[in-house]
C-alpha cells in the first residue's frame, strides 16, 4: 500500500466535475489549511469551509476515547 502523502493528484483536480466541498477543521490531525486551500482552488467551482465545532475531529475523538476505555 502506498502512503497517501506520496500520491500527487494535483493534475487531476481540474477534471473533477462533481460539486465539491472541501472541509478543513483546524484540530483534525490530517490535512493542513494550506493543503485544503490548494485542493479547493484546483477543483472548478469548489468551496472551502473551515469548521470549528462538532465536526470530523469531534467524532474522531469520541471514537478514540471509546476505543481506549
Amino acid at each position: 500500500m502506498v502512503p497517501s502523502r506520496s500520491i500527487d493528484v494535483t493534475g487531476l483536480l481540474p477534471h473533477v466535475a462533481a460539486p465539491t466541498l472541501v472541509i478543513h477543521e483546524p484540530t483534525f490531525p490530517f490535512g493542513s489549511f494550506d493543503l485544503c486551500r490548494e485542493v479547493a482552488s484546483g477543483i472548478p467551482d469548489a468551496r472551502l469551509v473551515v469548521v470549528n465545532d462538532r465536526s470530523m475531529m469531534g467524532g474522531y475523538l469520541h471514537w478514540l476515547a471509546a476505543e481506549r476505555a
